[in-house]
């Protein structure tokens, strides 16, 4: 497993997202588990990158079928419109291999009853954002590996 070098986890989410997490929590009918990568993990679990407007997520684990959280949170819902954030599910990125054993508890202290996030460790983020290859991954990738939470030995393509 790769040493996870320099992340601290931050204890609550920084507004709006702290509010709009506590009212999806409420709304939810039973637990429910995010696996979220993207900026929003790189700015709030490594505290690095850039602000961002939604949380991406590869996977929703939910114990109840009446959550549906792209229709409780996401684009254009109730939540959207008045905290001007939202969920959104990544159905094209392809997560590195056993990427769920690595994931890490995000906002320990916060007192959520039904809601958890997990964030993809730096690693496996930097993987999944040099598929897509845009300009503000390159640019999240860049800045996890100067605050040494990436190993460029850990990305690194050999040629053959």
């Amino acid at each position: 497993m790769r040493p996870n070098v320099g992340a601290t986890p931050r204890g609550m989410p920084a507004e709006p997202w702290r509010s709009f997490l506590r009212e999806l929590d409420e709304l939810l009918k039973g637990l429910l588990e995010l696996h979220c990568l993207g900026g929003f993990v790189v700015t709030q679990q490594y505290g690095i990158g850039r602000e961002t407007s939604d949380i991406d997520f590869l996977s929703a684990v939910a114990g109840s079928r009446e959550d549906n959280v792209e229709a409780l949170a996401g684009l254009g819902t109730v939540l959207h419109q008045k905290y001007r954030v939202y969920l959104q599910y990544v159905g094209v990125a392809s997560p590195p291999c056993n990427y769920a054993i690595r994931l890490q508890p995000m906002f320990r202290e916060e007192s959520w009853k039904r809601l958890r996030l997990l964030a993809l460790d730096p690693t496996d983020i930097a993987l999944s954002k040099l598929e897509r290859n845009a300009d503000r991954d390159r640019d999240d990738v860049l800045r996890l590996a100067r605050a040494g939470l990436v190993d460029p030995e850990d990305i690194e393509i050999p040629l053959l």
